[in-house]
């Protein structure tokens, strides 16, 4: 959760915390579909 925490802290998040965003975000689409 740190790493979430200071995505949304700074202007520049890394490639690596916009990765794990992106994989969040596909997850949540994938349920949503399912409904």
């Amino acid at each position: 959760m740190n790493k979430l925490r200071r995505l949304f802290t700074r202007a520049r998040p890394e490639s690596q915390e916009l990765n794990i965003l992106r994989g969040m975000l596909a997850s949540i689409e994938q349920q949503n579909k399912g409904k």
